[in-house]
């Protein structure tokens, strides 16, 4: 008897110390075909994604310290380099993140209340990123390899 109760006590100090918040991994089902597609133009980035994205985050990062960020809540944003700083002539990187509208299975009212909120307050979607990077060049945005051929 004082072994079971010894061994019962054991597994539940175990469990007690294990973390209760659960991460949601973004799923690997994400169909290969939805993505979010970025066009260079002039001193501008335009953002393209499937109609069923939402909540767009975009960060630009650049020489100098420079940083942007954007967010568009219903449709894929754009972003002007200027609206943000001084725009100085190297290589820059962008980052994009959208939801989609497609649920996570596999997410309990459990882990959702682990961000502090009601579990039924939220509904955890699956997310979708892309990122790159481009050169400016007297001011202009180039591809990496318009760029190199440019200089």
């Amino acid at each position: 008897m004082r072994v079971r109760n010894l061994i019962t006590l054991m597994v539940a100090a175990i469990w007690l110390a294990l973390p209760s918040g659960v991460a949601i991994p973004q799923a690997d089902d994400v169909p290969s075909s939805a993505s979010i597609s970025v066009r260079l133009a002039g001193t501008r980035l335009y953002f393209e994604g499937e109609p069923s994205f939402f909540n767009y985050s975009v960060r630009v990062t650049g020489p100098n310290g420079y940083v942007g960020e954007v967010f568009s809540a219903r449709r894929a944003p754009s972003f002007r380099l200027s609206d943000h700083g001084a725009v100085d002539d190297g290589v820059y990187r962008y980052e994009v993140t959208a939801a989609t509208g497609d649920v996570v299975q596999h997410s309990s009212p459990h882990s959702r209340r682990a961000n502090g909120r009601e579990a039924s307050a939220q509904v955890p979607r699956i997310g979708i990123a892309s990122d790159g990077s481009f050169r400016v060049v007297n001011g202009q945005i180039f591809a990496s390899s318009e760029a190199e051929s440019e200089t």
